[in-house]
């Protein structure tokens, strides 16, 4: 290298500034079709939440603040006894505040809130569509026709408080019911874990009712 000739230098010193490192809002993901599945409520709460954190779109929303969103999140519990629960400290909720909650989902009786879920469910235009779906599973085990709809069309296409479950179904598979609700819009820091515990409820009834 000694030997070599010198030249000239081929530019002017230049200054690289050290890249910034910047918190990304999300990880990458395919965005729909995220799946969970645990033995009980409390487990499957902590999971979907850290999906949300870690995989979520932050949106505006009509209620006019910002809100995360993942969509398609799929969960699934097998093993929540709803007469015994598996109660978890971290529960952002008392055992007396879901007491209070039951009603709206299993109670025929009125409430004073602006509407309940049960009273779409069980006094839907005058019909019950709970005793529907037990009678419908009686007659045929085998049924795919036991759904129930929360979902007004000429109420809720204009509504400022739509409800936020929108279509239940229930299916029997080897004697065992399945109930699976979709819910358009549901708020997983705070009402999911009741939501579940009370649709669990449900779900005995009807499958007590059934026989199965």
């Amino acid at each position: 290298i000694d030997s070599l000739p010198k030249k000239s230098d081929y530019g002017q010193p230049q200054i690289f500034p050290e890249a910034k490192v910047e918190v990304p809002e999300t990880q990458p993901s395919e965005h729909v079709g995220f799946k969970i599945r645990a033995k009980k409520i409390g487990e499957a709460w902590l999971q979907a939440i850290q999906i949300i954190m870690k995989f979520c779109a932050l949106k505006d929303s009509q209620r006019g603040e910002k809100q995360t969103e993942v969509m398609e999140l799929m969960i699934s519990v097998t093993d929540e006894d709803p007469e015994n629960i598996s109660w978890k400290e971290y529960f952002n909720f008392t055992q007396e505040d879901l007491e209070k909650y039951y009603p709206q989902v299993l109670s025929p009786q009125a409430l004073d809130v602006k509407y309940t879920y049960v009273s779409r469910l069980m006094n839907y235009h005058s019909v019950d569509q709970i005793r529907c779906i037990i009678d419908e599973l009686k007659k045929a085990p085998h049924s795919r026709r036991a759904v129930a709809v929360l979902w007004d069309v000429e109420k809720d296409s204009k509504s400022e408080d739509p409800p936020c479950f929108n279509l239940l179904q229930a299916l029997i598979q080897n004697n065992k019911l399945f109930l699976i609700m979709y819910i358009r819009s549901n708020d997983m820091y705070d009402a999911w874990p009741r939501n579940a515990f009370g649709l669990r409820k449900l779900q005995k009834k009807i499958a007590t009712a059934v026989g199965c």
